[in-house]
């Protein structure tokens, strides 16, 4: 991983074996897959080797995963194949009990005439039922702070990084690497998160470096009134800990985020998950709301229900 052109080889490797594998040719594609270490190579290798019937090698790269996991998906996908592979083999295995988020059902009136989103409509309806405000951040809000905290690391001029002056992030970004080149910058930017004075760095990082192209931060002139009550409400701990998540993985890790951020009259916050009738938590959104349940973070899944049907 330590050459800048690793990654572009392993993501151009993957991408061919996946195209062999729609031809057919799962020989080929393994080959293929074996010249890479980036996600998803194994999970396709051992998707290949139980086809082919060879469970035994499956398994084995499922162990890989659980040991030496290069992101969460990995051990998700480790975890449900091994009993598929097992099962396979007439071996039952204890059930794993798959986590389930609490599911809050909101009734509400549909709003077919204006075409108002349902996030909207919750909003509106959680500000005039339980007071406080509410704001439809999505993936902006957490990553937007991620990105002015972290900035110095981010365009820190490693060798290799930056190869040409329009360059919006790095080559190495989502490199596995990328953290340990940084390590310095990573540690002092984690260290000005619990002054007293983060806030104010923050502001000042929005202002002089606004419009500047920034993989994380989508400028909005109304944008920094969020942050700023955020960061008020929001405890240092809390965006410690979800920045150490996105850390992890910076390409997987920094979509997900629930839709809504509610600051009840009392105080603190709540994230909220808004889900229409017909629509459905994706993995990525799971992965966050498990990690916020393990951390104590409060979050909520909304379910709407409409009152009417749709005329």
């Amino acid at each position: 991983w330590e050459s800048p052109l690793r990654y572009r080889h392993d993501r151009l490797c993957n991408r061919l074996g996946k195209a062999l594998e729609k031809a057919g040719a799962d020989e080929l594609a393994l080959q293929s897959y074996e010249k890479s270490v980036l996600p998803p190579s194994r999970e396709r290798r051992a998707r290949i080797h139980l086809k082919q019937g060879n469970t035994r090698r499956a398994l084995f790269l499922c162990k890989e995963m659980l040991q030496q996991p290069l992101s969460e998906a990995e051990i998700q996908f480790a975890t449900f194949f091994t009993s598929r592979c097992l099962k396979k083999r007439d071996v039952k295995m204890a059930a794993k009990k798959r986590f389930q988020p609490v599911i809050e059902t909101i009734p509400l009136e549909r709003d077919c005439q204006s075409g108002t989103k349902v996030e909207a409509l919750v909003s509106q309806w959680l500000m005039e039922t339980t007071g406080g405000i509410c704001f439809y951040t999505e993936n902006w809000l957490f990553n937007a702070v991620f990105g002015l905290t972290f900035w110095q690391a981010i365009f820190d001029n490693i060798t290799g990084a930056f190869t040409h002056p329009f360059q919006s992030r790095p080559h190495d970004l989502y490199e596995p690497t990328f953290c340990n080149k940084r390590e310095d910058q990573i540690a002092c930017a984690f260290a000005k998160i619990s002054t007293k004075s983060w806030p104010d760095v923050l502001r000042r990082i929005w202002l002089q470096k606004y419009g500047i192209r920034n993989p994380f931060v989508s400028w909005n002139p109304e944008g920094w009134p969020v942050i700023a009550t955020a960061l008020e409400r929001i405890p240092t701990h809390d965006w410690r800990i979800v920045f150490q998540r996105m850390l992890r993985d910076l390409r997987n890790h920094c979509s997900g985020f629930p839709d809504l951020i509610h600051f009840p009259e009392s105080g603190s916050y709540r994230l909220l998950e808004v889900k229409s009738p017909t629509d459905k938590v994706q993995p990525n959104q799971l992965r966050w709301m498990q990690y916020f349940h393990q951390q104590k973070i409060p979050y909520g899944l909304l379910q709407v229900k409409w009152n009417s049907a749709p005329s």
